[in-house]
């Protein structure tokens, strides 16, 4: 062990460790905290997506619109009457 010298300051282990542990805690919380902050929605996509849901909607009423004129269309085609 090296001889202490009168004006160094050398901290009791107890106070050093509980600095350690408060500092790997502030850092636990930080790395916690900020991918959180990363990862939140933003406004403006969770508007498009209702937008998205909307014009998905619409295009399965035209798909469902056009099967109907589809089926129509072949049965007039087969239709010895007409």
């Amino acid at each position: 062990m090296p001889k202490i010298v009168a004006d160094m300051h050398i901290p009791p282990a107890f106070r050093r460790w509980g600095a350690r542990f408060a500092l790997a805690m502030l850092i636990a919380i930080a790395i916690g905290y900020v991918p959180g902050q990363l990862v939140r929605r933003d406004p403006r996509a969770a508007k498009l997506e209702v937008q998205l849901e909307q014009l998905a909607g619409e295009a399965r009423e035209v798909g469902a619109r056009n099967q109907t004129l589809r089926r129509e269309i072949a049965a007039l085609r087969s239709d010895i009457g007409a």
